[in-house]
């Protein structure tokens, strides 16, 4: 039996804030985050206190909260950021896989033909579930935050 149902953009929100704070993951990243932010504060006192003047630290600690505000409000990259060009990328790949997919099923019998369409049923609708439009690579994740940090470090400091 197959689900057809949308989620309206509402019910994304909904669910993705759902998802993200059921995981450990978030909150230790949230944490380490505060962790951070409470560190910088303190060395900017600290070096405020001893009459040393420190742009940098200033510019750090802007930074870290800019960088913690906008990873509670982003979403991942399978929903908002960068979904229309990992779209277009993943439809030009469309046409080499049909001719692949055709050329495999002339060599297969009726039963091995019924399993490959169920399985490739499941993974069509893995590839629909939320949870998979949800997770994207933690690689790419930490690429993108380390440069927005570095992006804001740098537009405070300047």
């Amino acid at each position: 039996m197959k689900r057809n149902f949308q989620y309206t953009k509402k019910e994304i929100f909904k669910e993705y804030l759902k998802f993200q704070f059921k995981s450990k993951k978030t909150y230790l990243i949230l944490c380490s985050f505060i962790i951070f932010y409470w560190l910088i504060v303190l060395i900017d006192f600290l070096i405020q206190h001893s009459k040393v003047s420190y742009l940098f630290v200033n510019s750090l600690s802007t930074a870290t909260i800019i960088n913690f505000v906008s990873s509670l409000l982003a979403f991942g990259l399978k929903i908002g950021l960068l979904n229309k060009t990992l779209g277009n990328l993943k439809n030009t790949k469309a046409n080499l896989t049909k001719n692949s997919e055709a050329q495999k099923l002339e060599k297969m019998s009726q039963s091995e033909k019924n399993i490959y369409y169920k399985q490739k049923e499941l993974k069509e609708n893995y590839y629909n579930s939320f949870y998979y439009k949800t997770s994207f690579p933690y690689v790419l994740n930490l690429t993108i935050w380390f440069l927005i940090f570095m992006i804001n470090v740098l537009v405070t400091y300047i």
